[in-house]
C-alpha cells in the first residue's frame, strides 16, 4: 500500500511510492489531452449557461420585490380603512377615546363629532343690540 508523507513537514521526507507522472498508479486510464480550444467553447457555453441563470434570478427577484410591494400597499390600504369605518363606528355610539385599545386608536385625531340634533331655534323679536352703548 503506497502511503504519501506529509510534504508540509519539511524534514525532507519523501513520498514512499512514486507519483502519477511517474508512471505509479496502473490500471487507471490517462487523461486525454483536450484540446485548448475545446476547453474554452466548454467553459464559454457554461458562462454563457450561468450568465442567463443569474439574469433570470435577477428578473426574477425584481418580480417578487414588485408583488410584495403591492402587497404591502394592499394590505396598508385595508388596515387604513379598517380603522376609518372602526372610528366612525364608534363616533357613532359615542363611546370615549379612552376605552379603545391603544392598537385600534387612529394615527390623526378623529374629526370632531358631527351635531345629530338641529340647533336651538332662535328667540323671537329682534336682534340683541351687540354694539357697544353710548348711553352716559
Amino acid at each position: 500500500m503506497c502511503v504519501p508523507v506529509c510534504a508540509h513537514r519539511g524534514d525532507g521526507a519523501r513520498a514512499l511510492c512514486s507519483s502519477r507522472s511517474e508512471g505509479g498508479y496502473r490500471g487507471e486510464p490517462r487523461m486525454k489531452k483536450v484540446s485548448r480550444k475545446s476547453q474554452n467553447e466548454k467553459y464559454r457555453l457554461k458562462y454563457s449557461r450561468l450568465r442567463r441563470a443569474a439574469k433570470a434570478m435577477v428578473f426574477e427577484n425584481a418580480a417578487l420585490c414588485d408583488e410584495i410591494a403591492r402587497l404591502e400597499e394592499k394590505f396598508l390600504r385595508a388596515r387604513e380603512e379598517r380603522r376609518f369605518l372602526f372610528t366612525k363606528l364608534l363616533h357613532l355610539y359615542r363611546v370615549p377615546s379612552s376605552a379603545w385599545p391603544p392598537q385600534l386608536l387612529p394615527l390623526s385625531p378623529p374629526p370632531p363629532p358631527a351635531r345629530l340634533t338641529p340647533p336651538p331655534p332662535a328667540p323671537h323679536g329682534p336682534p340683541p343690540d351687540l354694539s357697544p352703548s353710548t348711553t352716559a
